[in-house]
């Protein structure tokens, strides 16, 4: 008497997917087969039919190369979490015996904050890119007085007081003043999709990365501290406007 045929992964990925699809929504059996099918598509060289011919090092090596090729952290968590859901279905019904995804990292990378990105250098190089007036209010006015996209687009002339270098009760350098019209719309009554775009554009052509406008108030702090103010007044919100220690 012949031995029954053993299954291989294909046809056991496919017993899982049809038994999924009672349970799962459309959307996350979609999702499920992408993932699993493009991590086998890796392994199509005839030496992985069977779940025990994945090895941990395969899927390690497997982890590597995607991260090389540019796939988010996140997502790839995501997609070796389906291919394990796989292996546990499998090990439930005794078709495997154990999973080579069992406790998988994947090193996410920590975010960087604006002041990671916002150094000194990266400063200076967007300032010396900055070449209208236009362009230069957009970069300064957020970074040295804390102002708002919303405010950039709405802020007029006639608030600015240039007699005592004040914007509201906020004092502005003369560098800084000097750009400002004394009548009319700072910005000419600019959309915010227009200063976005005119300061990404800025920061296109210093080769840095594109962060909102409002961000550039969180270098505040950390040019305070360079200055020596105490942490009880970087933490204030009154201090903020007084930035004077800019290099420009």
């Amino acid at each position: 008497m012949t031995k029954p045929r053993r299954a291989d992964l294909t046809s056991l990925y496919l017993r899982y997917m049809s038994s999924i699809r009672t349970t799962a929504n459309k959307k996350t059996c979609l999702d499920t087969m992408t993932h699993i099918e493009r991590f086998l598509s890796r392994f199509e060289d005839g030496k992985h039919n069977f779940p025990e011919d994945f090895h941990r090092w395969e899927i390690e090596e497997y982890r590597d190369i995607r991260l090389r090729e540019g796939v988010n952290p996140t997502s790839l968590v995501t997609e070796l979490g389906k291919v394990r859901a796989l292996w546990n279905w499998l090990i439930d019904r005794e078709l495997a015996v154990s999973s080579p995804l069992e406790k998988l990292k994947v090193e996410r990378a920590k975010p960087l904050r604006t002041e990671d990105i916002y150094t000194d250098e990266a400063l200076r190089k967007l300032w010396a890119e900055c070449r209208s007036d236009r362009e230069k209010i957009i970069f300064l006015l957020p970074l040295l007085c804390g102002v708002k996209l919303y405010e950039l687009c709405r802020f007029r002339g006639e608030l600015v007081n240039f007699e005592k270098a004040l914007l509201g009760d906020r004092p502005i350098r003369e560098d800084l003043l000097a750009l400002l019209p004394r009548k009319g719309y700072l910005l000419g009554g600019a959309k915010e999709k227009l200063v976005n775009d005119l300061w990404r554009g800025v920061t296109v052509r210093a080769g840095v990365p594109c962060l909102p406008i409002n961000k550039l108030a969180n270098s505040y702090k950390r040019i305070l501290a360079r200055g020596g103010v105490s942490k009880e007044e970087r933490d204030s919100e009154k201090i903020r406007p007084m930035l004077r220690v800019f290099p420009v």
